[in-house]
Protein backbone atom coordinates (compact mmCIF):
# COMPACT_ATOMS: atom_id res chain seq x y z
CA UNK A 1 0.00 0.00 0.00
CA UNK A 2 3.03 2.26 -0.23
CA UNK A 3 4.02 2.36 3.44
CA UNK A 4 7.51 1.53 4.69
CA UNK A 5 7.33 -1.60 6.83
CA UNK A 6 9.82 -3.30 9.13
CA UNK A 7 9.14 -6.62 10.88
CA UNK A 8 10.77 -7.84 14.09
CA UNK A 9 11.09 -11.17 15.86
CA UNK A 10 11.79 -10.24 19.48
CA UNK A 11 13.29 -13.66 20.17
CA UNK A 12 16.38 -12.40 18.36
CA UNK A 13 16.42 -8.62 18.52
CA UNK A 14 15.60 -5.75 20.85
CA UNK A 15 12.36 -3.86 20.35
CA UNK A 16 12.83 -0.98 17.94
CA UNK A 17 10.27 1.80 18.36
CA UNK A 18 11.57 4.06 15.63
CA UNK A 19 8.17 3.98 13.93
CA UNK A 20 4.85 5.76 13.81
CA UNK A 21 2.66 2.67 14.12
CA UNK A 22 3.39 -0.61 15.88
CA UNK A 23 1.42 -3.80 15.20
CA UNK A 24 1.70 -6.67 17.70
CA UNK A 25 0.40 -10.20 17.12
CA UNK A 26 -0.80 -11.39 20.53
CA UNK A 27 -1.25 -14.99 21.59
CA UNK A 28 -2.92 -15.36 24.98
CA UNK A 29 0.08 -16.78 26.79
CA UNK A 30 2.15 -13.81 25.51
CA UNK A 31 -0.29 -11.23 26.89
CA UNK A 32 2.12 -9.99 29.58
CA UNK A 33 4.89 -9.37 27.05
CA UNK A 34 2.45 -7.63 24.71
CA UNK A 35 1.35 -5.34 27.54
CA UNK A 36 4.93 -4.29 28.22
CA UNK A 37 5.49 -3.58 24.53
CA UNK A 38 2.31 -1.48 24.33
CA UNK A 39 3.23 0.54 27.38
CA UNK A 40 6.77 1.21 26.15
CA UNK A 41 5.45 2.24 22.73
CA UNK A 42 2.84 4.51 24.30
CA UNK A 43 5.52 6.30 26.33
CA UNK A 44 7.21 7.21 23.04
CA UNK A 45 4.04 8.35 21.30
CA UNK A 46 3.80 5.34 18.97
CA UNK A 47 0.28 4.29 17.92
CA UNK A 48 -0.26 0.62 18.79
CA UNK A 49 -2.40 -1.98 17.00
CA UNK A 50 -3.08 -5.46 18.42
CA UNK A 51 -4.03 -8.54 16.44
CA UNK A 52 -3.68 -12.29 16.88
CA UNK A 53 -6.02 -14.78 18.54
CA UNK A 54 -6.14 -12.89 21.84
CA UNK A 55 -7.81 -9.98 20.06
CA UNK A 56 -10.77 -12.33 19.63
CA UNK A 57 -10.54 -13.95 23.06
CA UNK A 58 -10.50 -10.74 25.11
CA UNK A 59 -10.28 -7.46 23.16
CA UNK A 60 -11.16 -5.48 26.29
CA UNK A 61 -8.00 -6.71 28.03
CA UNK A 62 -5.93 -5.35 25.13
CA UNK A 63 -7.68 -2.01 25.35
CA UNK A 64 -6.96 -1.92 29.08
CA UNK A 65 -3.34 -2.85 28.37
CA UNK A 66 -2.97 0.35 26.37
CA UNK A 67 -3.39 -0.73 22.76
CA UNK A 68 -4.94 2.04 20.69
CA UNK A 69 -6.60 -0.19 18.09
CA UNK A 70 -7.53 -3.87 17.85
CA UNK A 71 -8.10 -5.99 14.74
CA UNK A 72 -9.99 -9.28 15.04
CA UNK A 73 -9.59 -11.80 12.23
CA UNK A 74 -7.74 -11.16 8.99
CA UNK A 75 -5.61 -8.05 9.43
CA UNK A 76 -4.12 -7.48 5.99
CA UNK A 77 -6.79 -5.09 4.70
CA UNK A 78 -7.98 -3.52 7.99
CA UNK A 79 -4.50 -2.36 9.01
CA UNK A 80 -4.10 -0.49 5.72
CA UNK A 81 -7.56 1.06 6.05
CA UNK A 82 -6.79 2.06 9.64
CA UNK A 83 -3.53 3.80 8.77
CA UNK A 84 -5.13 5.59 5.81
CA UNK A 85 -7.87 6.88 8.14
CA UNK A 86 -5.36 8.05 10.73
CA UNK A 87 -3.18 9.71 8.09
CA UNK A 88 -6.16 11.71 6.81
CA UNK A 89 -7.65 12.43 10.25
CA UNK A 90 -10.74 10.36 9.54
CA UNK A 91 -12.65 8.65 12.38
CA UNK A 92 -12.02 4.93 12.80
CA UNK A 93 -13.51 2.41 15.28
CA UNK A 94 -11.19 1.21 17.99
CA UNK A 95 -12.05 -2.44 17.35
CA UNK A 96 -12.38 -3.85 13.82
CA UNK A 97 -13.49 -7.35 12.79
CA UNK A 98 -12.75 -8.73 9.33
CA UNK A 99 -12.92 -12.17 7.72
CA UNK A 100 -12.13 -12.38 4.03
CA UNK A 101 -14.44 -14.76 2.17
CA UNK A 102 -11.85 -15.33 -0.57
CA UNK A 103 -8.38 -15.59 0.96
CA UNK A 104 -6.83 -16.04 -2.49
CA UNK A 105 -6.94 -12.24 -2.75
CA UNK A 106 -4.70 -11.78 0.30
CA UNK A 107 -1.13 -10.85 -0.75
CA UNK A 108 1.69 -13.30 -0.06
CA UNK A 109 3.83 -12.56 3.02
CA UNK A 110 7.16 -10.80 2.51
CA UNK A 111 10.07 -12.71 4.06
CA UNK A 112 12.89 -10.43 2.92
CA UNK A 113 13.44 -9.23 6.52
CA UNK A 114 14.01 -12.76 7.86
CA UNK A 115 17.47 -14.02 8.80
CA UNK A 116 16.88 -17.73 8.29
CA UNK A 117 20.00 -18.64 10.28
CA UNK A 118 18.03 -17.87 13.44
CA UNK A 119 15.66 -20.77 12.85
CA UNK A 120 16.39 -24.47 13.37
CA UNK A 121 15.53 -26.63 11.58
CA UNK A 122 15.81 -24.65 8.38
CA UNK A 123 12.11 -24.34 7.70
CA UNK A 124 9.67 -21.64 6.71
CA UNK A 125 6.01 -21.59 7.62
CA UNK A 126 3.15 -21.34 5.18
CA UNK A 127 -0.61 -21.05 5.60
CA UNK A 128 -2.80 -22.59 2.90
CA UNK A 129 -6.13 -22.15 4.67
CA UNK A 130 -7.58 -20.27 7.61
CA UNK A 131 -9.77 -21.32 10.50
CA UNK A 132 -11.57 -24.62 10.95
CA UNK A 133 -15.02 -26.04 10.26
CA UNK A 134 -15.07 -28.16 13.41
CA UNK A 135 -15.99 -27.33 17.00
CA UNK A 136 -13.55 -28.99 19.37
CA UNK A 137 -14.54 -28.12 22.92
CA UNK A 138 -11.08 -26.89 23.95
CA UNK A 139 -10.35 -24.76 20.88
CA UNK A 140 -10.92 -21.01 20.60
CA UNK A 141 -11.54 -20.01 17.02
CA UNK A 142 -12.60 -16.60 15.79
CA UNK A 143 -14.31 -18.09 12.74
CA UNK A 144 -15.95 -21.48 12.28
CA UNK A 145 -15.79 -21.29 8.50
CA UNK A 146 -12.89 -23.09 6.83
CA UNK A 147 -11.49 -20.79 4.17
CA UNK A 148 -9.14 -22.39 1.68
CA UNK A 149 -6.66 -21.08 -0.83
CA UNK A 150 -6.76 -22.75 -4.22
CA UNK A 151 -4.06 -25.21 -5.25
CA UNK A 152 -2.99 -22.75 -7.99
CA UNK A 153 -2.61 -19.93 -5.46
CA UNK A 154 -0.52 -22.14 -3.16
CA UNK A 155 1.78 -23.18 -6.00
CA UNK A 156 2.23 -19.54 -7.02
CA UNK A 157 3.49 -18.69 -3.52
CA UNK A 158 5.77 -21.74 -3.31
CA UNK A 159 7.41 -20.75 -6.60
CA UNK A 160 8.21 -17.23 -5.35
CA UNK A 161 9.52 -18.39 -1.96
CA UNK A 162 13.30 -18.41 -1.24
CA UNK A 163 12.93 -22.05 -0.18
CA UNK A 164 16.22 -23.57 -1.34
CA UNK A 165 17.36 -26.07 1.28
CA UNK A 166 14.31 -25.45 3.49
CA UNK A 167 11.24 -27.42 4.43
CA UNK A 168 7.90 -25.65 4.13
CA UNK A 169 6.03 -26.06 7.41
CA UNK A 170 2.28 -26.04 6.80
CA UNK A 171 0.64 -24.28 9.77
CA UNK A 172 -3.02 -24.78 8.86
CA UNK A 173 -5.55 -26.03 11.38
CA UNK A 174 -7.25 -28.11 8.66
CA UNK A 175 -4.87 -28.81 5.77
CA UNK A 176 -6.39 -32.18 4.83
CA UNK A 177 -10.06 -31.19 4.93
CA UNK A 178 -10.42 -31.16 1.12
CA UNK A 179 -9.26 -34.31 -0.64
CA UNK A 180 -9.87 -32.63 -4.00
CA UNK A 181 -7.46 -29.80 -3.14
CA UNK A 182 -4.73 -32.21 -2.03
CA UNK A 183 -4.96 -34.14 -5.30
CA UNK A 184 -4.89 -30.90 -7.29
CA UNK A 185 -1.87 -29.72 -5.30
CA UNK A 186 -0.09 -33.03 -6.00
CA UNK A 187 -0.75 -32.74 -9.73
CA UNK A 188 0.49 -29.12 -9.90
CA UNK A 189 3.65 -29.84 -7.89
CA UNK A 190 4.47 -32.64 -10.33
CA UNK A 191 3.64 -30.48 -13.33
CA UNK A 192 5.87 -27.63 -12.11
CA UNK A 193 8.58 -30.12 -11.08
CA UNK A 194 8.87 -28.49 -7.64
CA UNK A 195 11.28 -30.19 -5.27
CA UNK A 196 10.18 -28.75 -1.93
CA UNK A 197 9.72 -31.01 1.12
CA UNK A 198 6.63 -30.24 3.21
CA UNK A 199 5.88 -30.88 6.86
CA UNK A 200 2.46 -31.22 8.50
CA UNK A 201 3.05 -30.37 12.14
CA UNK A 202 -0.67 -29.69 12.49
CA UNK A 203 -3.87 -29.59 10.47
CA UNK A 204 -4.45 -33.30 9.86
CA UNK A 205 -7.96 -34.61 10.45
CA UNK A 206 -7.74 -38.30 11.31
CA UNK A 207 -10.98 -39.02 9.47
CA UNK A 208 -9.72 -37.29 6.32
CA UNK A 209 -6.85 -39.70 5.63
CA UNK A 210 -7.20 -42.65 3.28
CA UNK A 211 -4.82 -44.54 0.96
CA UNK A 212 -5.36 -42.12 -1.93
CA UNK A 213 -4.70 -39.02 0.21
CA UNK A 214 -1.61 -40.56 1.80
CA UNK A 215 -0.26 -41.61 -1.61
CA UNK A 216 -0.68 -37.99 -2.73
CA UNK A 217 1.04 -36.65 0.40
CA UNK A 218 3.95 -39.02 -0.17
CA UNK A 219 4.13 -37.88 -3.81
CA UNK A 220 4.52 -34.24 -2.75
CA UNK A 221 7.22 -35.12 -0.21
CA UNK A 222 5.35 -34.60 3.03
CA UNK A 223 8.16 -35.55 5.40
CA UNK A 224 6.17 -35.91 8.61
CA UNK A 225 2.57 -35.95 9.76
CA UNK A 226 1.37 -35.20 13.27
CA UNK A 227 -2.12 -36.13 14.41
CA UNK A 228 -4.11 -34.83 17.38
CA UNK A 229 -5.63 -37.60 19.47
CA UNK A 230 -5.98 -35.83 22.87
CA UNK A 231 -7.05 -38.85 24.95
CA UNK A 232 -7.49 -42.62 24.62
CA UNK A 233 -10.30 -42.65 27.20
CA UNK A 234 -13.53 -42.85 25.16
CA UNK A 235 -15.61 -40.50 27.35
CA UNK A 236 -12.84 -37.88 27.53
CA UNK A 237 -12.32 -38.07 23.77
CA UNK A 238 -16.07 -37.76 23.20
CA UNK A 239 -16.19 -34.58 25.32
CA UNK A 240 -13.64 -32.93 23.03
CA UNK A 241 -16.27 -33.04 20.26
CA UNK A 242 -13.60 -34.02 17.73
CA UNK A 243 -16.14 -36.48 16.31
CA UNK A 244 -13.65 -39.33 16.16
CA UNK A 245 -13.29 -42.60 18.06
CA UNK A 246 -10.19 -44.28 19.43
CA UNK A 247 -10.82 -47.11 16.92
CA UNK A 248 -10.58 -44.58 14.08
CA UNK A 249 -7.37 -43.24 15.60
CA UNK A 250 -5.80 -46.71 15.74
CA UNK A 251 -6.83 -47.41 12.14
CA UNK A 252 -5.29 -44.09 11.09
CA UNK A 253 -2.00 -44.81 12.88
CA UNK A 254 -1.87 -48.18 11.14
CA UNK A 255 -2.53 -46.52 7.79
CA UNK A 256 0.25 -43.99 8.37
CA UNK A 257 2.66 -46.76 9.30
CA UNK A 258 1.73 -48.63 6.11
CA UNK A 259 2.77 -45.53 4.16
CA UNK A 260 6.17 -45.22 5.82
CA UNK A 261 5.41 -42.77 8.61
CA UNK A 262 6.53 -45.20 11.30
CA UNK A 263 10.19 -44.12 11.13
CA UNK A 264 11.52 -42.01 14.01
CA UNK A 265 10.30 -38.45 13.90
CA UNK A 266 7.97 -38.91 10.93
CA UNK A 267 4.77 -39.23 12.96
CA UNK A 268 3.83 -37.75 16.34
CA UNK A 269 0.57 -38.03 18.23
CA UNK A 270 -0.58 -35.06 20.31
CA UNK A 271 -2.11 -35.82 23.72
CA UNK A 272 -3.62 -33.75 26.55
CA UNK A 273 -3.65 -34.51 30.28
CA UNK A 274 -6.53 -33.13 32.33
CA UNK A 275 -9.36 -32.55 29.88
CA UNK A 276 -12.92 -32.51 31.28
CA UNK A 277 -13.93 -35.95 32.66
CA UNK A 278 -10.27 -37.00 32.84
CA UNK A 279 -8.86 -38.71 35.93
CA UNK A 280 -5.47 -40.03 36.95
CA UNK A 281 -6.55 -43.55 36.02
CA UNK A 282 -7.73 -42.44 32.56
CA UNK A 283 -4.55 -40.45 31.94
CA UNK A 284 -2.39 -43.43 32.91
CA UNK A 285 -4.47 -45.53 30.52
CA UNK A 286 -3.84 -42.97 27.74
CA UNK A 287 -0.12 -43.05 28.51
CA UNK A 288 0.00 -46.82 28.20
CA UNK A 289 -2.11 -46.68 25.05
CA UNK A 290 0.28 -44.15 23.47
CA UNK A 291 3.25 -46.29 24.44
CA UNK A 292 1.74 -49.29 22.65
CA UNK A 293 1.44 -47.32 19.41
CA UNK A 294 5.26 -47.20 19.19
CA UNK A 295 5.35 -43.68 17.79
CA UNK A 296 6.47 -40.35 19.23
CA UNK A 297 3.95 -38.60 21.47
CA UNK A 298 3.82 -34.99 22.63
CA UNK A 299 1.92 -34.11 25.81
CA UNK A 300 0.55 -30.96 27.38
CA UNK A 301 -1.73 -29.95 30.23
CA UNK A 302 -5.30 -28.95 29.48
CA UNK A 303 -5.68 -25.18 29.06
CA UNK A 304 -9.24 -23.81 29.22
CA UNK A 305 -9.29 -20.77 26.93
CA UNK A 306 -12.11 -18.23 27.21
CA UNK A 307 -14.96 -18.52 24.71
CA UNK A 308 -14.72 -22.31 24.61
CA UNK A 309 -17.06 -25.03 25.96
CA UNK A 310 -14.15 -26.31 28.04
CA UNK A 311 -13.81 -22.93 29.77
CA UNK A 312 -17.52 -22.99 30.60
CA UNK A 313 -17.21 -26.56 31.90
CA UNK A 314 -14.36 -25.57 34.23
CA UNK A 315 -16.41 -22.67 35.57
CA UNK A 316 -19.27 -25.02 36.41
CA UNK A 317 -17.50 -28.24 37.44
CA UNK A 318 -13.98 -27.50 38.62
CA UNK A 319 -11.91 -25.26 40.87
CA UNK A 320 -9.69 -22.61 39.30
CA UNK A 321 -6.16 -22.60 40.72
CA UNK A 322 -5.36 -19.33 38.99
CA UNK A 323 -7.31 -16.21 38.18
CA UNK A 324 -8.75 -17.04 34.71
CA UNK A 325 -7.87 -13.50 33.68
CA UNK A 326 -4.21 -14.06 34.59
CA UNK A 327 -3.11 -14.80 31.05
CA UNK A 328 0.55 -15.17 32.02
CA UNK A 329 -0.42 -18.58 33.40
CA UNK A 330 -1.95 -19.81 30.14
CA UNK A 331 1.08 -21.89 29.24
CA UNK A 332 0.03 -25.51 29.80
CA UNK A 333 -0.12 -25.94 26.03
CA UNK A 334 3.58 -25.19 25.80
CA UNK A 335 6.60 -25.93 27.95
CA UNK A 336 5.47 -24.53 31.31
CA UNK A 337 3.82 -27.15 33.52
CA UNK A 338 1.12 -25.04 35.08
CA UNK A 339 -2.03 -26.70 36.40
CA UNK A 340 -4.78 -24.13 35.94
CA UNK A 341 -7.66 -26.03 37.55
CA UNK A 342 -8.48 -29.24 39.37
CA UNK A 343 -11.49 -31.43 40.12
CA UNK A 344 -12.27 -33.70 43.05
CA UNK A 345 -11.63 -36.63 40.68
CA UNK A 346 -8.31 -35.29 39.37
CA UNK A 347 -6.27 -33.13 41.72
CA UNK A 348 -3.36 -30.84 40.92
CA UNK A 349 -0.85 -33.32 42.35
CA UNK A 350 -2.31 -36.13 40.26
CA UNK A 351 -2.23 -34.01 37.10
CA UNK A 352 1.45 -33.18 37.64
CA UNK A 353 2.21 -36.85 38.28
CA UNK A 354 0.45 -37.83 35.05
CA UNK A 355 2.13 -35.21 32.87
CA UNK A 356 5.58 -36.13 34.20
CA UNK A 357 4.96 -39.79 33.38
CA UNK A 358 3.59 -38.85 29.98
CA UNK A 359 6.56 -36.70 29.03
CA UNK A 360 8.93 -39.58 29.92
CA UNK A 361 7.26 -41.97 27.49
CA UNK A 362 6.91 -39.23 24.86
CA UNK A 363 10.66 -38.89 24.39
Amino acid sequence: AGYSVRCQDLNFEALNLDCKYLGVSVMTFCFSEATKIAQEAKSKGVITIAGGIHAYIDPESLQNAGFDYIIIGDGEKPIVNLIKALETNQPHPRVTTNFEKDINVIPFPDFEWVDWNHYVPRAMSMSTSRDCAFKCSFCCRASRTWRSRSAENIIEEIKMRPHQGKTIEIVDDCFTLSKKRILELRDLIKKENLNVPLSLMNGVRIDSLDHEVLHALMDIKVMNINIAVESAAPDVLAFTNKRITIEQVEDCIGLLKDHGYNKHGRMTIYMIVGLPLDTLEKSLYSIQWAKKQKVLSAWCLATPFPKTPMFDWVNENATWLIDPKDYANYAGTYSKLNVMFETKDFTKAERLLAIEKAKRIGK
